[in-house]
């Protein structure tokens, strides 16, 4: 999964180009430094290295897209496309053109950059998507992320059967040596969207695949006994060509979980 690259900014902590609001980029997430509380050293599986969650969802539900100038006709209707797949998911609306201020701007990146803040950032929300990372799986697992949702390999939990742990084995060994990517893979909770919400779900459009952020070629993570056939799941709807097969049955419950049920079910229901 080489297209999961962050570009290292001096570290983990990094900054926006209107030097503000501080950020902090765990792999291709990005967070608002306030949004995250951090128990300890980043890139360990201890319970001291668990990073909180709280950050804010989309008002309404409605997500405002503005794109770069340099961004063509092709790349707006794949993102637009893979932005309609969640709104099939949940109460969610992808609207092109807002006041620059709540928008979110889609910018182009560095070849293989794919990155994106998490949850609903006042005055800042922005994806960076370079070459090989405009495909459908790519944007819809970023704006997985713009809409709220951290990594589903991350999540951590006081239940032990929705705990990560008990469906991976993180090898840190193989894992590049950098905090960005080694955050990538650090267990973290979410306030947004409780592990108690979701079943672990290793078809989650928020799975990484086991190459992600991998140093010489080894798997990042391993399943632990009784789910290597679940394990070969993982990441796989990153290279889904069609909006059928993005969003696992998961996924969309947090969706629903997190922004309502979709609009035509909701209209259906009354």
């Amino acid at each position: 999964m080489q297209t999961i690259v962050a570009v290292a900014l001096l570290g983990s902590l990094v900054s926006s180009a209107r030097a503000e609001p501080a950020t902090v980029q765990l792999g291709d997430q990005i967070f608002l430094a306030e949004h995250l509380n951090r128990g300890g050293r980043i890139g360990t599986q201890a319970a001291s290295g668990l990073t909180e969650y709280r950050g804010a969802k989309w008002a309404q539900g409605i997500l405002s897209i503005r794109f770069a100038e340099d961004i063509d006709d092709a790349r707006r209707a794949i993102f637009l496309k893979a932005c309609a797949a969640w709104s099939r998911a949940g109460n969610i609306r992808c609207l092109e053109g807002s006041p620059e201020e709540e928008a979110l701007t889609v910018n182009l990146g560095a070849p293989g950059e794919c990155n994106a803040t998490v949850g609903h950032h006042p005055g800042y929300n922005a994806v960076r998507l370079g070459e090989g990372c405009w495909t459908l799986g790519i944007i819809a697992h970023e704006l997985g992320h713009v809409l709220g949702l951290i990594h589903e390999h991350q999540r951590a939990s006081r239940v032990p059967e929705l705990d990560r742990d008990a469906y991976i084995t993180i090898n840190w060994d193989n894992i590049e040596d950098n905090p960005i990517a080694r955050g990538a893979f650090s267990k973290m909770k979410s306030l947004l969207l409780p592990s108690e919400a979701t079943a672990y779900d290793f078809g989650s459009i928020m799975h990484y695949h086991p190459q992600g952020f991998s140093r010489g070629g080894g798997p990042t993570f391993s399943p632990t006994p009784g789910h290597e056939e679940e394990f070969g799941r993982a990441g796989r709807s990153w290279w889904c060509s069609k909006p059928g097969c993005l969003l696992s049955a998961l996924d969309k419950k947090a969706a629903a979980f997190l922004y309502g049920p979709p609009a035509a079910a909701s209209a259906s229901a009354r």
